[in-house]
């Protein structure tokens, strides 16, 4: 049965940001804590290393350590609005504040009128904190869905599911 978007705030958003199992409980429960339009991922890099022993005539290039850029969510809602506020004061307020992300992409089945979402892929972001929101974005009375226009995640581990 399609749930109304009264009740599935969500059904319009392809990603949805949840809190993994066993983190610190930022996040009240399994439930999504926001729905996103637009995310872009993170980028894997590792600077190269040249070495040579004494007796090699060449040289050789070793990896240095894996670094993940920072992820940016765009135009999405918030599940509570004032969850990833109360995250960004948990350090301020010396609370835990890293905790453990799953980003699930989700495709609509059928004529999409119906919420009758089937998960296709996710990734798990390790460590994560929060380095920067823009919420409400400009104000536009067209877009009346979108209650945080960007948030910014360092990451320091990304394992894909």
């Amino acid at each position: 049965m399609a749930r109304t978007t009264a009740e599935d705030q969500l059904q319009s958003f392809r990603f949805r940001l949840f809190e993994v199992d066993g983190g610190p409980g930022i996040f009240a429960d399994e439930t999504p804590i926001a729905g996103f339009t637009t995310i872009t991922m993170p980028e894997v890099t590792s600077e190269s290393a040249t070495y040579r022993t004494g007796a090699d005539r060449y040289t050789r290039k070793f990896l240095g350590p894996v670094e993940f850029s920072e992820a940016t969510l765009s135009r999405g809602i918030l599940i509570g609005d004032n969850t990833i506020f109360n995250w960004i004061l948990a350090y301020q307020n010396k609370r835990p504040f890293r905790t453990d992300l799953e980003v699930r992409m989700y495709n609509q089945e059928g004529d999409g009128t119906s919420s009758d979402d089937v998960h296709v892929a996710s990734q798990t972001w390790k460590e994560c904190i929060p380095t920067s929101v823009k919420a409400k974005g400009d104000l536009d009375a067209n877009a009346a869905d979108v209650n945080m226009q960007e948030l910014t995640i360092a990451i320091e581990e990304v394992e894909n599911d």
